[in-house]
């Protein structure tokens, strides 16, 4: 089974490298390596990639929308994957990487407001897709994850850090899982939060 990750240079992403590079084929993009899921040509590229792979992570965030950097860019790239698979009757698995805070309002200032919308967009292209594989207008299944805070080293120098979060092998775990289903089953999505005081 072959795996293409996005932002495999950190964090979880670089957690599904880890794991998945030592039973099976695993691959990559990064802006590091000259992709970024802001720029059309570039999803493109990585939707046009996915096609030779079983497993799509898509993992890399480009941020909220606010920010000048930032473009709806990881819900623009699940819809360029989901168009590509359904043209091509293609079969496999897509994981979406969310985020636990559209489920509740973990902040109360009006810059994170503007980060649960933009994964709220993903949410819902997830689900668009998810429904599709459920409606037999696809062949691939597509799965939402909705963590809370992961335990990264990212995490781990910020300020509010309690010393506790999401360990990512446990997401590794979630995600194949869901592949060891029956292929007439999809998880719609995992909401996965996490004392962050334990």
């Amino acid at each position: 089974m072959r795996w293409l990750v996005t932002g495999g240079n950190q964090g979880l992403g670089e957690q599904i490298i880890r794991e998945i590079s030592q039973h099976g084929e695993v691959e990559s993009v990064s802006r590091s390596q000259g992709y970024d899921i802001k720029d059309h040509a570039s999803r493109k590229s990585i939707a046009e990639m996915s096609l030779d792979f079983d497993v799509f992570v898509n993992n890399a965030f480009d941020g909220p929308p606010h920010k000048p950097w930032a473009d709806f860019g990881q819900t623009k790239l699940m819809y360029q994957v989901f168009e590509l698979w359904r043209a091509q009757n293609k079969k496999g698995y897509v994981f979406n990487v969310g985020s636990y805070a559209t489920q509740t309002q973990v902040e109360h200032y009006l810059e994170f407001e503007f980060y649960r919308a933009s994964k709220m967009a993903l949410d819902h292209a997830s689900y668009r897709a998810t429904d599709a594989f459920l409606k037999n207008e696809v062949l691939f299944r597509t799965t939402l994850l909705r963590p809370g805070r992961l335990d990264t080293e990212k995490s781990r120098s910020k300020k509010n850090w309690t010393g506790n979060g999401h360990s990512l092998e446990s997401l590794v775990s979630l995600m194949r899982l869901c592949l060891s289903l029956p292929g007439n089953t999809c998880v719609r999505d995992i909401n996965l939060n996490v004392n962050l005081h334990w």
